[in-house]
């Protein structure tokens, strides 16, 4: 076997990232090619942990493998690409056979919704330079329907052929997500919204999912542009995994699921008025939030809530309840409802997901799969130079542990805002003036 002795600056070891490509194929006679001079690493360097599939060319017994190791300084995984001549085809064959196995390879079809209008409008160049490349590596093939109005996505998820596609991947922000479950949910063949396997790929604003699936990777210090190559490869080498989501009953009787949080007062406020600055992506939000922290607004409202036991809730929270300077009046466990009856607050948010953004931690405590749910309330008075600080704390999650702010680890809540009715549900606007809430752990079945 001949290998060349180039290496790759900047790249993961893989001593302890699973077997190397040279383990797979160790009892198999093969030579290195290399298409470009300096490429990829030594064989024994290659783990099968980061490669995404391999494609044959029976006719010189070649084999094109395609792996995507992680940049240690810039957490983006690179595209290397290495061919292996084999001495038959029987060889190639047993070669793709074993490489298939060990990185739980298999041809399926997939439904690309793309949202070409979320965020800065950069999915449908996404699925062009990147995903559709990646995925015909992978050989993964799909179908793509693009979503032109407001609820298209919920739509679609509502006709979803099952038989056909063995599942949905969105390439969006996260209101398609959260119309792609809700319309799953309203289906009336049975089938339940943990019965579809679901990706999110980075094409919105916020992308609040992709940033928690990527955190939970280790890889989500990396800029938006960079961040759809590792979203991709997590979709692509994923497993299932059921994640939290809420249950929102409001207006009559209506009922919804979300994915990620439910907001009201200044930080609704900052993601509707902004609206009109989508061009401008995340960066939208820091000219709103400016505008809101200087009028520093007060929203009235009542909030009922179950809380939550505290051993079930996560470690940190558990810490963070023991910290506090003295034992907090809001989180009280217990099955009977508390009550919050008309306090004014800056905000209150509730969330499954801990992100806001990929740069923002709005809940250092949350997992997408803990079981919990996590109320923050921001009472008034609260000082606009608090809000602030607030706001520029968000990167590392350190606001979260402000005298001011009050975390509450909860089952239920109710909210009743009387003239204050405008929501933000996963990025939607909602106009509601009662809601109610209940955690439901574990209901989505996400691949990553």
């Amino acid at each position: 076997m001949q290998t060349a002795l180039t290496s790759v600056d900047d790249t993961q070891s893989v001593s302890s990232r699973g077997a190397s490509l040279s383990d797979i194929f160790q009892s198999l006679d093969f030579t290195r090619i290399d298409r470009a001079k300096n490429t990829s690493s030594l064989i024994e360097n290659i783990s099968t942990s980061d490669i995404i599939g391999s494609h044959k060319q029976i006719g010189n017994n070649q084999l094109r493998v395609f792996h995507y190791q992680l940049c240690r300084r810039k957490f983006y995984r690179k595209r290397r690409e290495v061919t292996l001549q084999f001495l038959d085809e029987s060889s190639l064959n047993i070669a793709k056979t074993n490489l298939n196995k060990a990185i739980n390879q298999s041809m399926r079809k997939v439904l690309v919704i793309l949202n070409p209008y979320g965020g800065a409008k950069k999915a449908s160049g996404y699925l062009k330079k990147v995903v559709q490349p990646m995925f015909a590596e992978a050989e993964i093939s799909f179908d793509v329907i693009e979503t032109t109005h407001v609820g298209h996505a919920k739509e679609i998820g509502y006709q979803f052929d099952k038989h056909k596609y063995g599942g949905i991947v969105a390439i969006s922000g996260d209101g398609t997500l959260h119309e792609i479950v809700n319309g799953i949910s309203e289906r009336s063949d049975g089938t339940r919204v943990e019965d579809i396997s679901i990706g999110i790929l980075n094409g919105g604003t916020a992308n609040c999912i992709v940033a928690a699936i990527l955190d939970r990777r280790g890889e989500r210090n990396c800029s938006a542009k960079k961040a759809i190559w590792n979203a991709t490869f997590a979709y692509i080498r994923g497993t299932e995994n059921l994640v939290d989501i809420l249950s929102v009953k409001y207006a009559e009787d209506r009922q919804l699921y979300l994915c990620q949080s439910l907001s009201w007062g200044l930080i609704c406020d900052v993601e509707f008025e902004s609206e009109w600055l989508r061009r401008l992506g995340s960066s939208r939000y820091t000219v709103y939030a400016l505008k809101h922290i200087l009028l520093n607004k007060s929203h009235n409202g009542t909030i009922h809530y179950v809380a939550e036991n505290i051993e079930n809730t996560t470690e940190k929270f558990q810490q963070y309840l023991s910290n506090k300077r003295k034992e907090s009046e809001y989180h009280t466990p217990g099955e009977s409802w508390k009550c919050l009856k008309n306090e004014d607050f800056s905000f209150a948010a509730l969330m499954v997901n801990g992100f806001w953004s990929l740069d923002n931690i709005a809940s250092p405590f949350s997992q997408l799969d803990d079981g919990n749910a996590y109320l923050m309330l921001v009472p008034k008075p609260i000082s606009r130079l608090t809000l602030l600080k607030f706001f520029l704390q968000l990167e590392t999650g350190q606001h979260a542990f402000f005298p001011q702010i009050e975390w509450i680890c909860v089952k239920k809540v109710r909210f009743n805002f009387g003239d204050e009715r405008q929501l933000n549900f996963d990025g939607e606007m909602y106009n509601s003036s009662a809601i109610e809430i209940e955690n439901v752990p574990r209901a989505v079945k996400l691949i990553y």
